[in-house]
């Protein structure tokens, strides 16, 4: 025991490795030449959160206003004599093609698996 004692006695320095130190400081080095991230472009993207939150307000009073009841119910066939059926059909058929566009374009330019 008193060899088991003498040994965990005693105080060995520890030291890193010589290349520890060399390491540690190129990769601090290469982390301060990383150029930090690009914001998120909130100001860009604010009209179109307006743009949208006015939508669902105008649809919201909109509909708000009719009163409920059998007789003023939202019929299918009546839709499409509305003034804003063609505008918003437009609006429609671009938001779904542009996405459609999108999904092919990542698609084709996703990388091979």
């Amino acid at each position: 025991m008193d060899e088991l004692d003498r040994i965990l006695g005693e105080d060995e320095g520890l030291e890193p490795s010589s290349g520890l130190t060399r390491r540690v400081m190129e990769s601090l080095e290469q982390d301060r030449r990383t150029p930090p991230p690009i914001p998120f472009p909130w100001l860009r993207v604010l009209p179109a959160l307006v743009g949208a939150l006015g939508i669902v307000v105008a649809f919201a009073v909109y509909f708000a206003a009719k009163p409920l009841g059998p007789a003023t119910a939202l019929e299918v066939g009546t839709w499409p004599d509305h003034p804003l059926a063609a505008p918003l059909g437009w609006a429609a058929l671009s938001l779904v093609g542009s996405w459609a566009v999108f999904r092919l374009s990542m698609r084709l330019a996703a990388p091979t698996r």
